[in-house]
């Protein structure tokens, strides 16, 4: 397995707007590990709370591995979006795809559901387009065995996909790989817009897929 820690575009800004998410996350996580869980009933998203869900899912998360995950993969292939689109867009952006990935979800499963992940896989796709050469460094997990190594973004980005999509129709496990995977497909529409639009600012070395 290929777990991405740092992507090589140049990010010539710092992303707050990407760090205000990623505290938010941490921030609300450490709440609930001090209050009563109920505290946060209102951020799960569900089809009786479904407007409310929309809003604030994606900052409570039910364990460590949870957020540590979506917080790191927001980081890698988040930070280098919000430097491109700036801080406005790039909030539109995240909640515009957290949203489908959301909508889908409750589509195909209906089952209550936290966590940023639909949102995080709409930044991957829309990495995928948008930077389609880039590399990214991993650690490349093999049972016992860790390894760092530098791997092109599109084979990582793809293969996590693969991994949803082999989920999401033999896995029973209680994970939203239809969120996911609909944040994949609305990430790439997204970026495709961006880029036909001029919506962001690209460098030389860029190079999305409309270029490739």
């Amino acid at each position: 397995m290929f777990f991405p820690y740092k992507s090589d575009v140049y990010v010539d800004m710092a992303p707050y707007a990407n760090l205000c998410f990623a505290g938010a996350m941490i921030l609300v996580y450490t709440l609930s590990r001090l209050v009563a869980p109920e505290t946060f009933d209102f951020m799960v998203l569900s089809r009786e709370n479904a407007w409310r869900g929309f809003c604030f899912v994606y900052f409570v998360h039910p364990g460590f591995f949870h957020l540590f995950g979506n917080v790191v993969f927001l980081l890698v292939f988040g930070n280098a979006i919000n430097c491109r689109l700036g801080h406005k867009r790039y909030i539109i952006a995240f909640f515009s795809l957290g949203i489908i990935s959301s909508v889908f979800h409750l589509w195909v499963d209906g089952d209550p559901a936290i966590g940023a992940s639909g949102a995080v896989s709409g930044l991957v796709g829309m990495f995928l387009f948008l930077f389609p050469r880039s590399t990214v460094r991993c650690l490349y997990i093999f049972g016992p065995f860790i390894e760092r190594i530098s791997a092109p973004a599109a084979l990582v980005i793809v293969g996590w996909f693969l991994w949803d999509l082999l989920g999401f129709f033999f896995d029973d496990a209680r994970i939203a790989y239809g969120a996911h995977l609909a944040g994949n497909v609305a990430g790439l529409i997204a970026g495709f817009l961006v880029a036909k639009f001029g919506w962001m600012t690209f460098w030389m070395d860029d190079q999305p897929l409309l270029d490739v």
